[in-house]
């Protein structure tokens, strides 16, 4: 029975920090807009979150490790970045290059 508690208790602390992953993951990506920097934000926001996760008291960490948060974090991110650009919410930024102002059909020299 108890270890069905500290089970529960670890799910409800992972399910606590998905507002702040979202959100994390919506601020890495207006500072690093550029396409194939996914593995870079990763990083980031999981480094963010050793960082804190140092700070977080004994009495907290004995039930819940971090490479469980880390497992939770890069999935989540994985899942919630797929949906979001399936949606459309991260989009790519435009091709500002001369090749992109050209007419559809007419071949730039190479």
């Amino acid at each position: 029975m108890l270890d069905s508690i500290k089970q529960a208790v670890t799910y409800l602390q992972l399910l606590s920090i998905v507002p702040m992953i979202i959100e994390t993951v919506k601020s890495l990506e207006a500072a690093f807009p550029q396409p194939g920097q996914g593995p870079l934000k990763l990083r980031l926001l999981i480094e963010t979150i050793s960082l804190i996760w140092d700070m977080v008291p004994t009495s907290v960490a004995k039930f819940l490790k971090f490479e469980q948060i880390e497992n939770f974090v890069t999935k989540y991110v994985g899942a919630f970045v797929k949906a979001s650009n399936e949606a459309g919410v991260f989009q790519k930024p435009a091709d500002t290059t001369v090749k992109a102002a050209i007419a559809p059909g007419i071949k730039m020299p190479t």
